[in-house]
This record gives C-alpha cells, structure tokens and sequence, in this order.
C-alpha cells in the first residue's frame, strides 16, 4: 500500500456539515461532489494559517489577528 492510499484509507472521514460543526482541530479527509464551480472570486478569501482573513499590505499581507505581516497565504473556501 503507498503513503497516499495508506493516507486515504486510515485517515478519518468527515463530511463538510461534520466539520462546520466541529469545534476542534483534527486531521481528515473529506469526499465531496462539486455540482457546480461558481465563477467569482466570491466563493473563496485569502487566509493565513490561523484562518483568518488577509489583506494586501506592501507587497505582503496582514493579518489582523495574528497582528502581523505574513507572505504565505492560503486561499480558503467560504462556508455557506
């Protein structure tokens, strides 16, 4: 078995309204189906790894929360 299908198979699943309503931070894998790709940029903000919403600041971005400036962003999906 490779890294890969032993990842898939022992990591634990969760369906997205078991993770909206987690409070704690856990590692799993989620198997959805995409109906329909929204073509905005409404659907998803840029974040830093607390979760948090970014915004551009001199060539970097800030995070509020972390009260700091940071270069690497993650681009997260909106719940709706």
């Amino acid at each position: 078995m490779t890294i890969d299908e032993e990842f898939l198979t022992k990591t634990p699943r969760k369906t997205i309204m078991e993770l909206k309503d987690s409070k704690e931070k856990i590692l799993c894998v989620v198997l959805a189906t995409i109906n329909v790709v929204i073509d905005q940029e409404d659907w998803w903000y840029t974040a830093c790894s607390c979760g948090k919403a970014v915004y551009p600041d001199s060539k970097m971005y800030f995070c509020e929360k972390c009260n700091r400036h940071i270069m690497n962003v993650i681009p997260r999906m909106l719940a709706g």
